[in-house]
């Protein structure tokens, strides 16, 4: 067995389902905690003339089962927009015959399956935890397969394929960073595009930054992704650094975002905050010429009451001009 633990690295592809991106992460995350565990498959129309590479590959991991090392499965959106996941591997499996009537299944596979029978599943993942990462965090995969578009097709790379992940290198990077507090940073917004940081007594003195750069795309193509983290911060600098489920629906309207049903708007509002969380911390570890990082109790969003108030814990703004225009909405 290898000194680091291998991982596996696969794709998913938003395209199949009708609607895929809105659902994919909350379907499986549900089940999870409904349930304990739930499938993730492996959704491909891709035919291999000789046997597929993780053939191969699949023994090192089930060894890896035996000997109970974490073993995880980073998916990586086909478009590289949508959410980047992991997720704690238990079992793999290839002949999964009662797939569609599995409770552990989401049922949006057998949609994808009814609509086009060239979509294959075939491995399927058991997991007993979900979670969304940060474009950073996938940042550090390192993929164990050659490269070769002409017979793995547009990526490049077979999916599913062992990879490694990095963690020494990011521990490292944590130990050289300067520790900042959370009150030391602001931000303010200039436009949808951009934000202004400054991190006191540091070099970072207003300095411009641009969403790709901060990971935090807006995502255009992506007509039902209401709330993603550049939108969860100009809730919290239109509230003067403070944020509740009715501010926040609102703002959705003016801006002409799609609304999730209220019912389910609170607990995906929470997850939002959390990616928004993640992606920060990613930004100031991994996005800076120079590393800074947070003490591990120094939280950047604070929640007031259980269904209420989130604050922050830094400043975050936005700019004259920017704020005329945001006021139009009303």
């Amino acid at each position: 067995m290898t000194e680091e633990p291998s991982h596996i690295w696969t794709v998913w592809n938003p395209e199949p389902a009708e609607e895929p991106v809105k659902k994919t992460f909350d379907e499986h995350w549900n089940i999870r905690f409904k349930y304990g565990e739930v499938y993730w498959g492996v959704i491909t129309n891709k035919v291999y003339d000789d046997r597929h590479p993780f053939e191969d590959e699949r023994k090192l991991i089930e060894d890896q089962f035996e000997n109970k090392i974490d073993t995880f499965l980073f998916i990586q959106p086909r478009d590289d927009q949508s959410m980047y996941i992991r997720g704690t591997i238990k079992e793999i499996l290839i002949d999964f015959p009662g797939w569609r009537e599995c409770i552990k299944v989401p049922s949006y596979y057998g949609e994808i399956v009814r609509k086009d029978s060239s979509y294959k599943i075939p491995y399927w993942f058991l997991l007993t935890s979900i979670e969304e990462i940060t474009k950073f965090e996938m940042g550090h995969i390192r993929k164990l397969c050659s490269f070769d578009k002409k017979k793995h097709g547009a990526l490049g790379y077979p999916y599913p394929c062992l990879c490694n992940f990095s963690k020494r290198k990011t521990d490292q990077t944590l130990l050289d960073a300067k520790v900042i507090e959370w009150k030391n940073v602001s931000l303010r917004f200039a436009n949808t595009e951009m934000v202004s940081i400054t991190i006191k007594d540091t070099s970072i003195d207003g300095i411009n930054f641009s969403f790709e750069k901060m990971g935090f795309e807006k995502q255009k193509s992506s007509e039902y992704k209401p709330v993603i983290p550049w939108f969860i911060l100009l809730a919290f600098a239109k509230g003067n650094g403070s944020l509740d489920l009715d501010s926040i629906i609102q703002l959705s309207k003016r801006s002409g975002f799609y609304q999730l049903e209220n019912i389910t708007y609170f607990d995906y509002l929470k997850k939002q905050i959390s990616d928004t969380k993640k992606r920060l911390l990613g930004f100031f570890n991994n996005g800076l010429e120079e590393r800074y990082t947070f003490n591990e109790n120094d939280e950047p969003f604070k929640c007031k009451r259980k269904r209420g108030i989130y604050k922050t814990l830094f400043e975050v703004g936005v700019s004259k001009e920017f704020y005329e225009q945001l006021n139009e909405y009303n």
